[in-house]
């Protein structure tokens, strides 16, 4: 900011003080009655537009620095954080070994287990012709390929042979489904 901006900006902090002290029944307001005054109010705009954008400027440079601050920060502990994280699915296997049900649970965290079915198709073209050739020819989209939302519904996996089987109780051995683990590790919860 440049030392004429600097006076107009302190001459209109000093007009604030004043009008905060003053109250405005003992005081008669402010009005621009000529082009002087006019020109008077669009040099304290200017000087507060510049104030203001002074004011973003040092924030967007701090916050860079900030960010650039965090990040180096959070390098450092990446491999802390896998360090820990590895000992604590560790933990929760060999915990899994003795009880397929064990759970890892503290007031400073938790460990959260998911498992999602996960399809292979295997040979989708050989598939393809199957279902064409058959009565589930319903399940083949136009461009030829296996529509997978309705195979889905269309079947249902058996869960002693691991096995696709239809309403009809015809056996899809062509498709195979299989368990997907995943973990999610949640601190302070």
């Amino acid at each position: 900011m440049n030392d004429l901006v600097k006076i107009e900006f302190e001459e209109i902090e000093e007009m604030s003080e004043e009008n905060d002290l003053e109250s405005s029944e003992t005081k008669e307001r402010f009005k621009i009655k000529n082009l002087d005054a006019a020109n008077w109010a669009f040099k304290k705009l200017s000087a507060i537009e510049i104030k203001e954008e002074e004011n973003r400027k040092l924030v967007v440079k701090e916050r860079e620095r900030l960010d650039a601050w965090l990040e180096a920060e959070n390098k450092r502990t990446e491999s802390e954080k896998s360090f820990f994280e590895s000992l604590l699915m560790e933990y929760q296997h060999e915990g899994e070994l003795q009880d397929e049900k064990f759970k890892v649970s503290t007031p400073y965290g938790k460990i959260i287990k998911r498992t999602t079915k996960k399809w292979d198709y295997g040979d989708e073209k050989a598939l393809v012709e199957i279902f064409k050739n058959g009565k589930f020819e319903h399940l083949i989209r136009t461009k030829e390929e296996l529509n997978k939302t309705e195979i889905k519904k269309e079947f249902s996996l058996d869960k002693d042979t691991k096995k696709l089987v239809s309403k009809d109780g015809e056996i899809m051995e062509e498709i195979k489904v299989t368990d997907e683990v995943t973990y999610t590790i949640k601190v302070g919860e």
